[in-house]
């Protein structure tokens, strides 16, 4: 993953990044790029595994992108086995628009 923790301090004035916190600890996180008319979410991590924790983590970065952009178009990449996280997303508003292969050697 090209967004490790390295390369996302190198360019952190181009993302946003919001986290779920819960008797001092933090329990889940999401951090995507912003634009003024395309972002991308690039990581949604939690150590439970919960779909609301998941969908006030999405609604966040909804309701930041419509204040401080002109167009609300985000990208979110879901692994389809993933089924909590994809359920989340599509109960928050985003629609599955295709699916991919990655292949490995």
């Amino acid at each position: 993953m090209y967004w490790n923790a390295e390369n996302l301090l190198k360019a952190i004035n181009d993302f946003r990044i919001f986290y779920r916190i819960s008797n001092g600890k933090i329990l889940a996180s999401i951090f995507y790029k912003h634009g003024s008319i395309h972002q991308e979410i690039f990581g949604l991590f939690s150590d439970v595994y919960d779909k609301q924790v998941y969908k006030t983590l999405l609604i966040k970065v909804l309701m930041q992108v419509e204040s401080e952009s002109e167009k609300i178009e985000v990208t979110f990449f879901v692994d389809m086995k993933e089924k909590l996280e994809l359920t989340a997303a599509i109960e928050v508003g985003f629609r599955v628009q295709d699916t991919y292969l990655c292949f490995e050697l």
